[in-house]
């Protein structure tokens, strides 16, 4: 085990060994960028793209990475509505209860604002109002990922949130 202590220590050590200019980690989005970039670059470009452009961005960058056209960019309410009665009650009980124990475990574990007695000094916590949260998608949809993500941002008071998921093809993701 290697302790670092400090952030410019941190920089000098993990920059050794994650340099962001090797050929191999550029991209310029099969074409959509008129040069490759390093991982930085191009997020930074695709955030500046998406604010200038909007969803037209997103699909637009999603076609050139994945090679066919984005069929859509959100889930109609409707398909999120109806999903609990597409999957078995055996595993729609199994999700509740590892819910439940999430939500349990977060409870238990939340951050509680706080002040010493003299009202000087302490701290206020404070809930964010948005989050995004990924879940992977492919062979194994991981439905994990959802409940530790979205459950403790719930826990915590955020009022949005927003999940992202791959889908395949033209098809809703799962």
């Amino acid at each position: 085990m290697k302790r670092i202590v400090g952030l410019e220590a941190a920089i000098v050590y993990f920059g050794q060994f994650r340099s962001t200019s090797r050929p191999d980690q550029m991209s310029d989005a099969n074409g959509f960028f008129e040069q490759p970039l390093t991982p930085g670059e191009f997020a930074s470009r695709v955030i500046a793209e998406v604010r200038l452009r909007g969803d037209r961005a997103v699909g637009l960058i999603s076609e050139h990475l994945d090679g066919v056209p984005l069929a859509f960019i959100e889930v109609p309410a409707e398909t999120v509505e109806a999903a609990p009665s597409m999957i078995s009650g055996e595993d729609r009980d199994a999700l509740q209860f590892a819910l439940e124990r999430v939500r349990a475990f977060q409870e238990a574990a939340a951050l509680q604002g706080w002040c010493d007695e003299s009202g000087e000094f302490g701290e206020i916590v404070t809930p964010i109002d948005s989050v995004g949260a990924y879940v992977p998608a492919g062979r194994a949809p991981l439905a994990s990922t959802v409940l530790m993500t979205v459950v403790p941002a719930r826990v915590a008071g955020v009022r949005e949130i927003v999940l992202c998921t791959p889908a395949p093809g033209d098809e809703l993701p799962n």
